[in-house]
């Protein structure tokens, strides 16, 4: 097994919790599947959870785990693949020529993908009733799609979390949501819903994506939940200071993703545009044929989406739906690029207009183009600098403190307020405004001659 490493922790944990990592069933947990985010959820989760010193078990698809580049797959104490390669391919036969993208919309293979998704259920079920303690956490990570999972463990005594709730729609006791933005969401959708539920019929409740769990009174709104926003690979992303007079977007081709907004920003402004992505036809979308300025390149891979990145002027991520978190602006910061997205969802927690990107209001184009060309304003040591506060590293922490913290919660019956922590020595990783002293592997830049002038006309000023 590949040894975790986290600088900000001090291993060995004082108290080592046991994790069961429910993957999505229609992707594996790699790197190959970067365009699939929660795959890349519980990817990750399982890497911040060893790196914390817990003991983690992922139930996947038999492609997560690569022995000829582990740290591109899942890392955790046991992997159980719970569908093989061959199923997997079978649903998705274009998987590899896609980039790693899984179209869950257009299926070409719908019985395939049904043969798929009923192995990954009932061997799950059967697997971690093999392996499971009373007392252990599981964690479930693609919102109502796994209910016929939850639904048959439900009973077993241990501790049923919704990991990084983004979608619309939940049903656990305890969530940790992406953003302040979609938990504020998810309270005023479910506010006092108690009797909507009750109407249902027994067969709908099976279904329904909310239940009795999910009931929110503004009076006395859950104690259990948390805020843990999403995370960044920092070492996935190359830091680039000098960049193209290009434009990007990265993301699915759809109106939800405001598509139509970047291409008429970038027209405007005879700008090249990228467009990275799957999805729905441009020309049907736009109702014309896209101008020369503008190239469809489809899905890419983890490496293209580096490069692509690390280029660009900007990065535009208009959405016109509440992004749950927004994860693209998160990566463009870590490359240095100036992130221009919508003034709602999740990029309202963590952009800050004019110091680590910008966002548009209502007249989305116009401020588009304003924002582009202002882009020069934001030093992109900044957005590096803040990236840095959603690493893996530091978000380890973060679920740490929470799983701690829910534990002594559940098994002391102390209050939810009150808790301590007497082995906790500090707190410093809460403040999202402090420098981080980032080790240096992580922080080697593409363009490392233009860093070095950059030092050396500071030492110039100062003297």
């Amino acid at each position: 097994m590949l040894n975790v490493v986290n600088p900000f922790f001090n291993l060995p944990n004082e108290n080592p919790q046991t994790f069961h990592i429910f993957s999505i069933s229609q992707t594996p947990s790699h790197l190959d599947a970067s365009g699939i985010a929660p795959a890349q959820r519980a990817r990750e989760l399982c890497w911040m959870l060893k790196s914390t010193g817990h003991k983690v078990y992922h139930y996947g698809n038999e492609l997560s785990v690569d022995k000829a580049h582990p740290e591109r797959g899942v890392i955790c104490d046991e992997h159980i693949s719970v569908t093989t390669e061959a199923q997997f391919m079978n649903a998705f036969p274009d998987w590899r020529e896609n980039a790693g993208y899984v179209d869950y919309v257009e299926h070409k293979n719908p019985e395939g993908i049904k043969y798929l998704e009923d192995n990954y259920f009932l061997n799950t079920c059967y697997e971690v009733k093999t392996r499971y303690k009373p007392g252990d956490i599981f964690c479930y990570i693609s919102a109502t799609t796994q209910i016929p999972l939850w639904n048959d463990l439900l009973d077993l005594p241990v501790r049923h979390v919704e990991s990084g709730v983004g979608e619309y729609g939940s049903y656990l006791p305890y969530r940790i949501f992406l953003s302040s933005q979609i938990q504020s969401w998810h309270y005023g959708y479910y506010a006092n819903n108690q009797d909507r539920y009750d109407k249902l019929s027994d067969e709908e409740k099976q279904t329904a994506n909310f239940n009795p769990n999910t009931h929110v009174s503004k009076h006395n709104p859950p104690q259990y939940d948390a805020v843990i926003p999403n995370n960044v690979e920092v070492s996935l992303f190359d830091f680039k200071v000098k960049k193209r007079d290009k434009l990007v977007y990265l993301g699915r081709i759809f109106p939800g993703k405001g598509i139509q907004t970047a291409v008429e920003i970038a027209e405007r402004l005879q700008m090249h545009l990228i467009i990275a992505g799957h999805g729905n036809s441009l020309e049907k979308l736009l109702g014309r044929k896209p101008s020369k300025y503008i190239e469809v390149i489809g899905p890419v891979c983890a490496d293209k989406r580096r490069e692509l990145l690390a280029d660009a002027y900007a990065v535009l991520c208009p959405s016109n739906f509440w992004e749950p978190f927004g994860r693209i602006a998160l990566e463009a910061m870590a490359s240095g690029t100036v992130p221009i997205a919508s003034n709602s969802g999740g990029f309202t927690d963590f952009i800050r207009p004019g110091y680590n990107g910008y966002r548009l209001g209502m007249n989305k184009v116009e401020q588009g183009v304003w924002a582009v060309e202002n882009v020069d304003k934001i030093d992109p040591y900044t957005l590096r600098d803040f990236a840095l506060r959603f690493s893996l590293e530091q978000n380890a922490l973060r679920y740490d403190e929470y799983f701690q913290s829910l534990d002594r919660v559940l098994r002391h019956n102390d209050d939810v307020h009150t808790i301590q922590n007497p082995k906790r020595s500090e707190l410093d990783w809460v403040d999202f405004d402090r420098k981080i002293e980032w080790p240096d592997k992580w922080m080697t830049p593409v363009d490392a001659e233009q860093i070095q002038e950059k030092e050396q006309s500071e030492k110039e000023k100062v003297a």
